[in-house]
């Protein structure tokens, strides 16, 4: 390998991190660390329905929006109907933590076909709906495509779906989407009980290593849910920096108008050298490499740049980039030029013109 410092673009992290805030939010959060996180919790969840115009009961605050779907899959065990299994529904290609959530709490997941296009197939998802089904997790963005839902087909497929199962749209990339192609998921929530949105501080906001998410639900299911949690599951750190962050929507709206900047320019390079790029709504783009993803996982890191490998979340023929910042992408565009002008894996540049 050679001598480089690693260039990590496998998981999602966006690549500032909000320093100037966290010096403010770190020394605040100390001089309270004596205490249980309770006020701390209570002032975010306020400031939190405040700025989604819901009730305080409409908030669950949890440790990531990673934890609250293991919360979900707990809640979809106990939820089932006597003698029954418990079951829930996901894309075949879809976010890992689903799979691991359900298997961890003894939840039969099963998986609806993808569109030709990798788009996700709500009409199939509908049609494999059962009397065991207590959820359905759905990510919008999704992840790893990046490819996202209308509006008009989610609001239908809402309309369509049964009221005894619930519907997780995880939001995690959503401020990365482009406005106009986003969901109202807030007015349907408002109109569909069934309906729960996940949103985390992790990516726009830049805390992944502080962990912080929230949940927006009726008042009852999310107490259900909430059961499942131990207590003070959420760290005084990053309950204080979430206040503060949240109080600072300019960070968050600057570093998705930086990723998409990016994310375009990455996007451009890498479809010119002949890959084929999946066209992404998040912060990170996957590329189809059919047969060959490990050994360019392997190639790529000799470069001292780590991507990552999509077997288990259904696209093994995928390889999923991070978007990183200027100094990060051009390292990556130069690898994959050096590795296409090598002769390497020529198969993946088939789409060189």
């Amino acid at each position: 390998m050679q001598n480089k410092a690693l260039i990590d673009l496998s998981r999602n992290e966006y690549p500032e991190p909000p320093l100037a805030l966290l010096e403010v939010a770190l020394p605040r959060a100390i001089a309270i660390a004596n205490l249980y996180p309770v006020q701390a919790l209570v002032e975010l969840r306020q400031a939190l329905a405040k700025h989604h115009d819901v009730d305080e009961a409409q908030i669950l605050v949890a440790n990531g929006a990673t934890d609250l779907i293991w919360l979900l899959a707990r809640w979809a065990r106990e939820a089932r109907a006597a003698g029954s299994e418990a079951e829930a529904l996901a894309p075949a290609v879809s976010f890992v933590a689903y799979t691991q959530a359900c298997g961890s709490a003894g939840v039969r997941l099963r998986y609806g076909p993808m569109r030709a296009d990798y788009g996700i197939d709500l009409d199939a998802l509908l049609q494999s709906v059962s009397e065991s089904t207590r959820v359905v997790f759905l990510a919008n963005p999704n992840n790893p495509t990046g490819g996202i839902i209308g509006n008009d087909e989610f609001s239908d497929f809402m309309a369509r779906i049964p009221t005894s199962v619930m519907v997780v749209i995880d939001e995690a990339y959503r401020i990365f989407s482009d406005v106009a192609a986003r969901i109202h998921s807030a007015e349907l929530q408002k109109r569909h009980a069934n309906l729960l949105i996940l949103h985390t501080f992790s990516k726009s906001f830049g805390i992944a290593g502080l962990r912080l998410g929230y949940a927006i639900g009726t008042a009852s299911l999310l107490a259900q849910i909430e059961r499942h949690s131990g207590p003070f599951s959420v760290n005084m750190v990053a309950l204080v920096a979430g206040l503060l962050l949240l109080g600072h929507p300019d960070f968050a709206e600057n570093a998705a108008r930086k990723n998409n900047e990016r994310r375009s320019f990455v996007t451009d390079a890498l479809t010119q050298l002949g890959l084929r790029v999946l066209p992404s709504q998040g912060n990170f783009m996957s590329i189809l490499v059919p047969g060959q993803a490990k050994e360019l996982a392997d190639t790529l890191l000799s470069y001292g740049i780590r991507g990552r490998t999509l077997d288990d979340y259904g696209l093994p023929d995928g390889f999923r980039i991070t978007v990183g910042n200027e100094l990060q992408n051009a390292a990556l565009i130069s690898a994959l030029q050096k590795i296409k002008q090598s002769n390497a894996l020529n198969s993946i540049f088939a789409n060189s013109q």
